[in-house]
């Protein structure tokens, strides 16, 4: 075997670890992906299993049982005491980190990751109580390029090396669905958290870990909405809340970029000004549009385009970024407005661009069924990836009549619902993407929640761009 400085340049590192209490105190499923040549051996795996892994219980050593059921799956399980602890090596080479389940955490004791130093120890996300997990994700190509969980802010610029040169329909960016909506700042009648909160962190912490906003006016001032019709076409009633100001969303993205070189797609959809009495709710007028523009042109560094209409998704990482100088915002507008002109406003290609320069493929499954979700935005994947569409995969569960009606105390929130969804995200996701089939943009619920979402990202792009 070639040691690791010798691989392929796209040869990646995938490693998944999902650890739970129950039925074992210490229970593991390990997902690792290696290529040689482009090619995945079950032996590989096996051997990893069975010679590279071992767990270390009250001073004893224990090899662990492996069972690979295929080239992509390979579990290793081993039944231990509480203060069990296990070391992992990356195969063919020199690095390794130590899990223990006393304490939830992993340590980097001869390895680290960008933004990680070798011995830092890194708490793992997730819920193991109840048969759940804890997740641990580390995405690379070679072992100084490696991110995983706990990565940095700035994770775009450090993987240009690697991606700089894919064009953005190359590449898979995490969205957050309804993004400015984590506080409820104005309702409607009977409106109320758990049926219009879809985040639990401001604009500011989603970055730190595009987004999806709907603009609403409320007292005269522009605000994050989200509101759903209740009977017909406009005008009619509505229910629902605002979130954050986008004066405040302006100001996070502006703390968030400076120094940076990160993509942040603004998705704005679904305008509505709410002063004028709920039956009467309506889209944007033309002196609103102006407002509204002129708020979104204080965010820096907007990214100004070579051409007014150009394709966004053709644009390679290093365009976007100037060669990893400066961060990008792409202010994408899909309002309802009959008023939007952005060549008349001078604007066009100056940050704001239209749908159709990133027209994304956007249908959610409309279900609160888990199984019934992830079938539905797969096979929706596979459809439109066939037909090489832009795809967004919006894993998300939608609350029913009855949902809406009885939560939070018979029924669960919608930041609630998001937990199930982003444990299936990680166990799911890897298994249903190949170098043809795969999500451009990814789109969640309770995205600060998510912090193992960006190397679960990288590690579809580095499967996807070995051809797997």
């Amino acid at each position: 075997m070639r040691p690791a400085d010798a691989l392929p340049h796209c040869c990646p590192f995938y490693f998944h670890l999902h650890l739970g209490i129950p039925p074992n105190p210490f229970a593991m499923s390990l997902l690792y992906i290696y290529t040689l040549f482009f090619f995945f051996y079950s032996a590989l795996c096996a051997q990893h299993c069975t010679m590279r892994s071992r767990i270390n219980s009250t001073g004893s050593s224990k090899k662990l049982a492996s069972d690979c059921r295929g080239v992509l799956d390979c579990n290793c399980s081993a039944c231990a005491k509480e203060e069990a602890k296990a070391t992992y090596m990356l195969h063919t080479t020199h690095s390794y980190f130590d899990i223990d389940y006393t304490t939830k955490q992993v340590t980097l004791s001869g390895m680290s990751t960008v933004g990680n130093t070798k011995g830092s120890a890194i708490s793992l996300s997730g819920d193991a109580s109840n048969g759940g997990y804890l997740n641990w994700v580390i995405a690379g190509n070679n072992e100084t390029s490696l991110i995983s969980s706990n990565p940095p802010q700035a994770w775009i610029q450090h993987v240009l090396p690697t991606f700089g040169d894919k064009p953005l329909r190359e590449f898979i960016l995490p969205g957050s669905h309804d993004a400015g909506m984590s506080i409820l700042n104005g309702t409607t009648l009977a409106s109320k958290e758990c049926k219009t909160l879809t985040q639990s962190g401001s604009i500011l912490s989603q970055l730190q870990t595009g987004f999806d906003i709907r603009p609403v006016i409320s007292a005269g001032i522009f605000k994050a909405g989200h509101l759903l019709r209740l009977i017909g076409d406009f005008p009619s009633l509505c229910s629902g809340g605002n979130g954050e100001k986008l004066d405040d969303i302006v100001n996070d993205i502006n703390t968030f970029t400076p120094g940076k070189a990160e993509i942040i797609v603004l998705r704005l959809s679904h305008d509505l000004n709410t002063d004028v009495g709920n039956a009467n709710y309506r889209p944007f007028n033309k002196d609103e549009v102006a407002r509204l523009f002129a708020l979104l042109n204080n965010i820096k560094d907007l990214y100004v385009s070579p051409s007014p209409t150009v394709d966004l998704s053709a644009l390679t990482l290093n365009q976007l970024t100037g060669n990893g100088k400066r961060s990008a915002v792409i202010i994408q507008l899909r309002l309802d407005s009959t008023e939007v002109n952005l060549t008349a406003a001078g604007l066009q290609g100056k940050g704001f661009f239209n749908y159709d320069q990133l027209p994304a493929y956007n249908e959610f499954s409309d279900s609160n069924d888990l199984d019934d979700m992830m079938e539905d935005q797969f096979a929706k994947m596979k459809e439109q990836r066939a037909q090489n569409a832009y795809f967004m995969l919006s894993f998300t569960l939608t609350q029913s009549a009855l949902n809406t009606a009885s939560c939070p105390y018979l029924a669960d929130s919608i930041i609630q619902m998001a937990a199930p969804a982003r444990k299936a995200l990680y166990t799911n996701l890897l298994p249903a993407v190949s170098g043809n089939t795969y999500p451009q943009m990814m789109q969640i619920d309770d995205f600060s929640s998510a912090k193992d979402i960006v190397p679960l990202v990288l590690a579809v792009a580095y499967k996807v761009h070995a051809g797997l």
